[in-house]
């Protein structure tokens, strides 16, 4: 098991998980509509959904790989774009004080559980971006054993962080704390992102 890869894969996962997306905007509005309880089943909803794009991802991009080697190439440009497109995306958020902006696409009368499985499978975003970080697996030539525990980490920084944000904003106050913070956030993660881009677009 390669861990310099794994901690790799989970710092990039981590930092676009935190990003607000639809899951953000979806858990905002279930913990202020609903309450606690269905904003933490939608938080293991979404969980569960990553498991599926995490499944898909990683080895789609391994047959396609296997069967087809231009094909990491394309994938390296593509993804690198992607993730430049996002850093941009956040660093004008940034510059502008204003929240990239974000869509809940669930249904509004879905269960917490649903709700967010829903949120996460029809999530664009999500998908390119898994896609984008197996490039990176695949790439580094990681074995059965890295991927199944780059997907079980990610499900669990999913979980942990979707669940922490399920809880506290239940709370007013937290909401505008984290508003307040969102800019310096986006600035950061947006260099980040960038930093991963400019890695894809670099790989052999």
């Amino acid at each position: 098991m390669d861990l310099h890869v794994l901690l790799v894969f989970w710092a990039g996962f981590a930092l676009a998980v935190m990003s607000p997306g639809p899951n953000f905007a979806m858990l905002l509005g279930t913990a202020a509509r609903d309450g606690r309880g269905p904003a933490v089943r939608a938080a293991v909803g979404m969980a569960v959904g990553e498991i599926a794009w995490g499944l898909a991802a990683v080895w789609g991009v391994a047959t396609l790989a296997a069967s087809h080697p231009w094909f990491m190439t394309a994938l390296a440009w593509g993804g690198g774009t992607f993730l430049l497109y996002l850093a941009i995306q956040c660093w004008r958020a940034a510059w502008r004080g204003a929240p990239v902006e974000i869509r809940a696409e669930a249904p509004a009368r879905a269960g917490g559980f649903r709700r967010g499985l829903l949120v996460m499978l029809l999530n664009a975003k999500a998908g390119a971006f898994w896609a984008a970080l197996a490039g990176v697996l695949v790439a580094a030539g990681a074995g059965t054993a890295t991927l199944l525990a780059a997907i079980l980490g990610a499900t669990l920084l999913s979980l942990a962080w979707h669940g922490l944000l399920a809880v506290a904003l239940s709370a007013e106050a937290v909401t505008r704390l984290y508003r307040r913070i969102q800019r310096g956030f986006d600035a950061v993660l947006g260099t980040v992102l960038a930093g991963l881009g400019v890695r894809l677009l670099g790989a052999d």
